[in-house]
C-alpha cells in the first residue's frame, strides 16, 4: 500500500512538472502568438507582404528601355509576375505613356466595375501623389496605410497607378489547385499556420493550469491542512520560476523542440525529486543543513549502485543545466569577442 502511494503521488509530482513545462514553454514568443488570436487576414502582416511586393513589381514594369540591364532585369520579372499572378487581380497604369498591365482584365473600367463588386479588399496605389487608397462597391475612396510598411506610395517616385484586388478567404483557398506557389496563397497559408499555432499555444497552457488548478482545490476539497496547501504552492512557484528561466534559455541558445517538454518535465522532476523531497526528509530527520550535501551525495551514491541506468540518465540530464549556463555567457560576449562566441 504504501509502495502504490509513493509510486501515485510521483506520478501526480511527474505530471505537475509537465503542465509547468506547458505553461512556461515558448513563453518568450508570447507577443508573436497573442498577435494571431482571432486575427483578421486582411489586417495581418502576411497580406502586407503580399501588397508590398505586388506595389513594388509594378513600379519595375514602367523601366524605360534605356535603363541599365540590372533594372531591365526588373522590368521584365515584375511583367512576368503581373501577367502570371492568378489570385490577386491586378492593373497597372503607366500615367506617363498610358501603357497598362494586367493579370485578367485589360480595360480600366471594367475592371474597377468587377473587382469593387466580386473582391474583398480592392487598393489604389499612387506613387507620383503618394497616396494609398481602399476602393467600396460605389468606388469610393478610403485612404489609408499598413501596419508594418507604412503607406506603400512612398516606397517609390514613378508615375504609375496600381490596383490590386485580394478575394474573399474562400477563393484563395481554390486557387491551391491553379497555383500553390502563388505568393498570396502561400501566405494565406502561413498566416493559418501561425494562427493555429497561436491556438495551440494558449489552449496548452488553458489547460496546464486548469490541471495545477484542479490539483490545488481537490487537497483542499480532501482537507489538507492549509500548511500543506501553502507548502505545494510555493514549491511550484518556485518550479514555474526556474522552468521560465530554463525555457528562456533554451529558447535564446536552440531555439524550440518537441524534446525540450520533455527534458524540461524531466529536469523539474529531479529538482522536486532530489530537491524538495531530500530536504523535506532532512527536516523531517533534524538534520542540520551543513550536512545536506553529504545527505545528497550519499542519496545519489546508492542510486549509483542499486540502479546505474537511472543514475546515468540522472547524471547527463544534471549536466544540461551548467552547459546551457555556460552557453549563455558565451553568447553574451558576442559583441566583445566574437572569437569566443565561434569557439
Amino acid at each position: 500500500m504504501d509502495i502504490k502511494l509513493i509510486k501515485n503521488k510521483n506520478l501526480v509530482a511527474l505530471v505537475i512538472c509537465f503542465c509547468i513545462t506547458i505553461i512556461t514553454a515558448n513563453i518568450d514568443m508570447k507577443d508573436f502568438y497573442m498577435n494571431y488570436i482571432n486575427a483578421d487576414f486582411y489586417k495581418s502582416y502576411e497580406l502586407e507582404q503580399v501588397l508590398y511586393e505586388i506595389a513594388t513589381q509594378s513600379v519595375y514594369t514602367v523601366v524605360g528601355d534605356n535603363a541599365s540591364e540590372k533594372m531591365l532585369d526588373y522590368k521584365a520579372e515584375g511583367r512576368n509576375m503581373i501577367s502570371n499572378y492568378t489570385t490577386a487581380n491586378v492593373f497597372v497604369i503607366n500615367n506617363d505613356s498610358k501603357e497598362v498591365y494586367y493579370n485578367n482584365i485589360s480595360d480600366i473600367d471594367k475592371y474597377l466595375k468587377t473587382v469593387t463588386k466580386s473582391y474583398h479588399n480592392v487598393y489604389e496605389i499612387n506613387f507620383k501623389d503618394k497616396t494609398m487608397y481602399l476602393l467600396n462597391d460605389n468606388n469610393d475612396k478610403v485612404r489609408v496605410s499598413t501596419n508594418h510598411f507604412g503607406n506603400l506610395a512612398q516606397t517609390k517616385k514613378e508615375d504609375v497607378t496600381t490596383y490590386i484586388a485580394i478575394p474573399f478567404i474562400i477563393n484563395i483557398e481554390e486557387m491551391k489547385e491553379i497555383n500553390h506557389n502563388e505568393p498570396l496563397y502561400v501566405k494565406y497559408k502561413e498566416f493559418i499556420k501561425n494562427t493555429d499555432a497561436a491556438n495551440f499555444f494558449v489552449g496548452c497552457k488553458i489547460i496546464a493550469s486548469t490541471i495545477i488548478i484542479t490539483y490545488y482545490l481537490s487537497m483542499f476539497i480532501l482537507g489538507l491542512s492549509k500548511k500543506d496547501i501553502l507548502n505545494k504552492i510555493l514549491k511550484n512557484i518556485l518550479l514555474i520560476s526556474l522552468a521560465f528561466i530554463i525555457s528562456l534559455l533554451q529558447s535564446k541558445i536552440y531555439g524550440w523542440s518537441i524534446l525540450y517538454y520533455f527534458i524540461n518535465t524531466g529536469l523539474l522532476y529531479l529538482i522536486y525529486y532530489f530537491g524538495f523531497k531530500i530536504l523535506e526528509e532532512n527536516r523531517k530527520n533534524n538534520i542540520h543543513p551543513k550536512d545536506y550535501a553529504h545527505n545528497l551525495i550519499v542519496k545519489l551514491t546508492s542510486l549509483k549502485m542499486n540502479n546505474k541506468k537511472i543514475y546515468t540518465i540522472i547524471k547527463y540530464v544534471w549536466i544540461f543545466i551548467p552547459l546551457t549556463i555556460i552557453q549563455v555567457i558565451i553568447m553574451s560576449t558576442y559583441d566583445y569577442n566574437y572569437g569566443l562566441f565561434e569557439f
